[in-house]
């Protein structure tokens, strides 16, 4: 699961970060363990943002390079969107989706019918090149 989701330090916001990689969510994979570990990753994302920063928020990275239609479960998606939202309410700083492929639409239509105004102006969608990629170091994530 560390491959998915791990914590990250995102020093533009000062506040714990949660990266995420959707090239490596599956429809097969053990959804209640994965839901579990995402918690448990946002939840310390919390404590290293109260440690270090004096906050009650955190940042979310999601890398979509290499997500396809096959690795989505809509139903799946709506339910984790629907867990944070009442589990973590008016804790994200800010939400940055990094290469969105073109199945990224479909997912957006689903994802932002059901979250608020607020959030969604938290959203940010980036592209990245392949260099600007590489450069991100896991060891710039290690805490």
């Amino acid at each position: 699961m560390n491959e998915i989701c791990y914590l990250g330090n995102h020093m533009l916001y000062n506040c714990g970060t949660v990266c995420i990689h959707g090239k490596y969510i599956t429809k097969t994979m053990d959804k209640e363990k994965f839901l579990l570990h995402l918690l448990t990753t946002f939840n310390q994302s919390l404590v290293i943002s109260k440690e270090y920063y004096q906050c009650n928020e955190f940042v979310v990275e999601v890398y979509l390079q290499g997500l396809t239609f096959n690795n989505i479960d809509s139903q799946f998606l709506k339910e984790v969107t629907t867990i944070f939202q009442t589990v973590y309410p008016d804790k994200l700083r800010r939400c940055i989706i990094i290469n969105p492929p073109i199945i990224f639409r479909t997912i957006w239509d689903i994802v932002k019918m059901i979250i608020d105004n607020k959030t969604k102006e938290k959203i940010e969608i980036s592209k990245l090149s392949q260099s600007q990629l590489e450069n991100i170091k896991v060891e710039d994530y290690n805490m």
